[in-house]
């Protein structure tokens, strides 16, 4: 896990606490840090990469979370290319 950002969002529909997640696609699901966004009550977004990896770690958040609603996943644009 390279970084975790709380954040207070006040644009559009979405207001209140969320949590911006990324591991640079590397190292293990970030469970620690979902689990104290979702225990906050905040929105959890998890930036994982259009590829394989990013894949398999969304799975691993919907496994470990099938309920949990304020996770979503964020995606870079198809043409983006590390």
């Amino acid at each position: 896990m390279d970084r975790h950002t709380p954040h207070t969002a006040t644009c559009g529909w979405e207001k209140g606490e969320y949590m911006v997640l990324s591991n640079d696609g590397h190292g293990e699901l970030p469970r620690r840090q979902i689990e104290e966004g979702l225990d906050r009550g905040a929105l959890v977004h998890c930036g994982f990469d259009n590829d394989a990896g990013g894949n398999k770690l969304w799975a691993q958040v919907q496994e470990a979370y099938p309920r949990a609603e304020a996770i979503v996943r964020e995606r870079p644009p198809a043409s983006v290319k590390d």
